[in-house]
């Protein structure tokens, strides 16, 4: 009874000759009018690399599509219009008793059956494409078919019953009005039945051409992330893929998920390889492209599905014009910091700033050519929250020239911690103070040595700064050696090199020897823990001594973001500086205690570098606190088949920590109440003899540790006990692309014993798909809560209502946002919430609107929280916004417990413009504003930049409003 039929009649090739189409582009960039071409126009895509099908191949397809969609339902839909017509039979048999009643019956209810008949057979040529194109596979919205279904019936429901009010009494009403009731009932029982139906997929009928024609390569990469549980980079790796003779369309992934698709095949623009994780992640720019294929009109950045307020600008033809606002090159969460001003003809011209946290904190003058001109400051490469770092200094033409200083806020001061010399060819020159790549709060590393014609030469030494109580600098000098005199600037001789991240818990250094810049023969890594004088040898290996710079033989390796609390490393081989054969993974607990392997696996014999079979990794967050594992199995480099997340609690540090009971108190490892000895026995050289510990861990399971060995004399000891507990996994595919696939179980970044949260859901070919939930639970011995979630289109894109985690959400500060997502940005009414501990209920803290129009701006009153937010930190912001930027009054209130009232701290004003301006008199907090620390700074901004004297004041914790004077801070006017 049912047949497939395509709504449009007619599909015409986009051009303006008004030919029939005969092929279409498989491209998401294309509106679904743009993507048919005809013959003729075909051929100059011939021999290029867009994807392209047959119209009549493709409708074939999507035919036998519809025929198994129409098998699935039809018995649902025929059951209801064979009641439909039971009903006619009736209406025909009063006919005679009524005219223009019965006529309006019958012609509702022929046109109710039409619709349903409409309903399953037909379809959109465009929409049923347009799912094909970005995810290859079509599922059936059943609950939509339905409700379709129901609303048809509901209405023509309440059309015969406006008309059969007026005919009652006839005696065909009791029969018809039967069919009725059994028309209701059926419309709940068809919703239950077709949730019961299996998925209809289409790749069963269609062998993508990019699966077999398009061959692709891939590229791994390095990038940082932020670990918020102990302040500190991360490495991670991820993954570019892209086809092997052009980079017109990207695809970056991480471990198996697609973070994004870049594809500019169909647009007269380069592709920008985006090397920063969370902008790969989070940075989206939306607008519109013209005609030609280029940028037009306004376009506007969103992070993480919320628009960057006033973000963006125009462009006209491909060009930037006008007023701009943009995010630095490094934008991240911790990073959010904008330069501002104005593009002619897509140069930058005049004067431009650099805005952070609302206060103008550098900036300087483009000339006419859009060169940098006059006095700049600068912000560092690597500028974030924790490392402000800025060059102040003049440019001349485009180059930098004479003296130039550096600078970072340490503590709320303005610190001079660096510089040099340029020549007037923009080349350093001289003495310098340069700083390292990681440079931060605690992690003060500079280099100094001479510069000659722009490369370093002679002895460079590197130091190590600390700050002590009254701020004052304390050198120290860790390394240092030599660069060659010539004019290449290779390093040569004996060195000593500091590790990425190197800091007071990580001291970690390599000492080897140069030649023309290759390290060759031995190199040893020493360590040496936290205020500690004595250097550990902990690692190395050899070099080769052909001078390239490969690793050879055996190797022991500190693992990425190696620390007094993640102490773990690398055994096994190198060839060719590539791994080969059995690599383990071990770990300490302490200093005292041996290294003992925890994980590992087999690189490839055939193929150095490439792991292959089973392995067990550690994550890249792996610490004391935060023991997770990944057991895996791999094939030519790629995960495949079943992963399993485990969760290890390990007692191995135990043996050092029970020395001092308070110890682990402190830690917050151990209640007093928590730990019970039994039966201490001495002996006569100072040992003892521990026969039974029990202890009840918060974090943990309760354990009975038996001692039976003998022990070194005056030491408390335990045999090591380890708990393991499967959080999650799930599956890659296995056809070798290494995307998560099915259902799985992801953990948290982060994941610790302060931070438990996992999500549910499902992958479709490395992208989330339907609802996906988010559960958390506060310690080892409980079951996860659902706490949040919601649910991703086909194009793994967030809509619909949702209940998110903030970005740092750990035991300590439990906030969820619950509110509506449409195409992946927040829109309407969104609601903060919080709970200081769990198994108690969220209360509403904060939230606002993002207006409808405007790209989904923030708009109106709005409270939001304070960064680092948490129980010991309630700071909340309270003014409001107009079109995304802060207008007028703004409020900084704070209460120390949750059921304490918050009191205003702080407040000053915006201006009413669109750059959210700070003016006049201000008093605001500084930091966290803690429990243990509430300091705040009263003084006065000139266009978001502090002039003359500002005063900072403290207070102790509970002395609300008595706030004593710290010092005094001048700046500049």
């Amino acid at each position: 009874m049912f047949y497939p039929k395509v709504i449009e009649k007619v599909i015409l090739c986009r051009s303006q000759h008004s030919k029939v189409a005969n092929f279409v582009i498989l491209s998401s960039e294309l509106s679904p009018t743009q993507r048919f071409l005809c013959q003729s126009c075909s051929q100059q895509y011939s021999s290029s690399n867009i994807m392209m099908v047959k119209c009549g191949q493709l409708q074939y397809l999507l035919d036998n599509y519809q025929r198994e969609k129409i098998k699935q339902f039809d018995s649902i839909f025929l059951s209801n219009i064979r009641s439909l017509e039971q009903f006619i039979d009736q209406i025909n048999s009063i006919k005679t008793k009524t005219n223009e009643q019965l006529d309006s019956l019958l012609s509702i209810s022929n046109k109710a059956i039409q619709m349903l008949i409409d309903e399953i057979s037909s379809y959109s040529f465009y929409e049923e494409l347009e799912k094909l194109i970005s995810n290859k596979i079509f599922i059936i919205d059943s609950i939509k078919i339905v409700e379709t279904m129901k609303t048809i019936l509901l209405d023509w429901n309440f059309k015969v019953n406006l008309i059969w009010d007026q005919f009652k009494n006839y005696s065909e009403f009791r029969d018809s009005k039967k069919l009725i009731e059994i028309l209701k009932k059926n419309i709940n029982d068809d919703v239950e039945l077709v949730q019961s139906q299996p998925i209809i997929k289409i790749e069963s009928y269609l062998d993508f051409p990019s699966k077999n024609q398009q061959k692709w390569r891939m590229q791994s990469l390095n990038s940082f992330k932020w670990d918020f549980s102990y302040n500190r980079f991360i490495q991670t790796k991820y993954q570019i893929k892209f086809p092997n003779n052009n980079k017109n369309e990207m695809l970056y992934i991480l471990d198996g998920v697609i973070l994004r698709c870049q594809n500019s095949l169909l647009h007269q623009e380069e592709l920008q390889q985006l090397n920063n994780i969370e902008q790969i992640q989070y940075l989206k720019w939306i607008g519109d492209y013209g005609q030609n294929k280029q940028r037009i009109g306004r376009w506007a950045a969103t992070w993480n599905g919320e628009v960057l307020q006033e973000v963006g600008g125009i462009y006209n033809n491909g060009e930037k014009q006008g007023f701009w606002k943009e995010p630095i090159s490094n934008y991240w969460a911790k990073a959010k910091a904008y330069q501002i001003g104005e593009y002619k003809n897509n140069v930058k011209r005049g004067f431009w700033k650099f805005i952070y946290k609302d206060q103008d904190i550098g900036g300087g003058e483009y000339n006419v050519s859009g060169e940098k001109n006059g006095i700049w400051i600068e912000l560092s490469e690597g500028f974030f929250n924790d490392s402000q770092v800025t060059y102040k200094g003049k440019y001349k033409n485009g180059k930098k020239n004479d003296k130039w200083e550096t600078f970072v806020v340490h503590n709320g001061n303005t610190k001079m911690i660096g510089g040099g010399q340029y020549d007037t060819l923009g080349v350093k020159y001289g003495l310098w103070i340069d700083i390292s790549k990681e440079f931060q709060t605690d992690q003060y590393v500079t280099y100094q040595g001479q510069f000659q014609n722009g490369r370093r030469v002679g002895q460079w030494k590197i130091f190590y700064s600390r700050f002590n109580p009254s701020d004052d600098k304390m050198d120290e000098l860790i390394g240092g050696g030599f660069y060659d005199q010539g004019a290449q600037g290779l390093k040569v001789g004996q060195w000593i090199d500091i590790s990425n991240g190197f800091n007071n818990d990580a001291y970690v250094t390599y000492h080897g020897q140069y030649i023309l810049g290759q390290k060759v023969g031995r190199w040893d890594i020493y360590y040496r823990r936290s205020f500690e004088k004595q250097n550990e040898l902990i690692g190395g290996g050899l070099y080769d001594e052909n001078g390239s710079g490969n690793k050879i033989k055996n190797w022991i390796e500190l693992a990425d973001g190696f620390k007094d609390f993640s102490q773990v490393i690398y055994q096994g081989q190198y060839i060719n500086g590539k791994k080969v054969g059995r690599w383990e993974i071990k770990q300490r607990y302490d200093d005292l205690d041996s290294f003992e392997k925890i994980g590992g696996g087999q690189y490839d014999e055939a193929n150095p570098g490439m792991k292959v079979g089973d392995w067990i990794e550690i994550s890249d967050e792996f610490n004391r606190t935060s023991q997770v594992m990944y057991y895996a199995k791999y094939k030519n480099g790629k995960k495949v088949g079943e992963c399993k997340i485990m969760y290890k609690y390990d007692f191995s540090d135990l043996p050092s920590l029970m020395q001092n009971i308070h110890t682990l108190i402190k830690y917050g490892l151990l209640v007093e109440e928590d730990v019970t000895m039994k039966k201490e026995t001495k002996q006569g050289n100072g040992q003892i003899f521990l026969l039974d510990l029990k202890i009840n861990y918060r974090y943990f399971n309760k354990e009975n540790i038996k001692m039976e060995e003998k022990l070194e004399p005056g030491l408390l000891h335990r045999s090591q006990t380890t708990i393991q507990r499967m959080n999650g996994g799930g599956s890659y595919d296995q056809e070798g692309e290494g995307n998560k696939v099915g259902k799985w179980i992801d953990i948290c970044e982060g994941y610790s014993t302060q931070a438990q949260i996992i999500y549910d859901g499902e992958y479709k070919n490395g992208k989330k798909a339907a609802r996906w939930k988010i559960k958390h639970r506060n310690c080892a011995d409980e079951t996860f809560v659902e706490i949040g979630g919601g649910a991703y289109d086909e194009y793994g894109i967030k809509f619909g209502n949702w209940t998110d985690i903030s970005d740092e959400f750990k035991n300590s500060s439990q906030i969820i946002l619950n509110g509506q997502y449409e195409n992946g940005k927040k829109k309407g009414m969104w609601t903060i919430l919080y709970q200081r501990r769990s198994n108690t209920n969220y209360l509403e803290i904060g939230g606002g609107v993002y207006d409808q129009e405007n790209y989904g701006l923030k708009h109106g009153k709005w409270i939001q929280l304070s960064e680092g937010f948490s129980n010991s930190s309630q700071l909340v912001l309270k003014g409001e916004y107009k079109k995304g930027q802060k207008v007028g009054l703004w409020e900084s209130c704070f209460r120390e417990r949750i059921d304490n009232p918050f009191q205003l701290i702080g407040q000053g004003c915006y201006d009413q413009g669109s750059q959210s301006i700070k003016n006049g008199i201000w008093t605001e907090p500084i930091g966290g504003f803690w429990d243990e620390t509430q300091i705040i700074s009263k003084g006065k901004y000139s266009f978001s930049k502090k002039i003359g004297v500002w005063v900072e004041k403290k207070r102790a914790r509970g002395n609300v409003g008595s706030f004593q004077n710290l010092r005094e801070i001048v700046y500049d006017d």
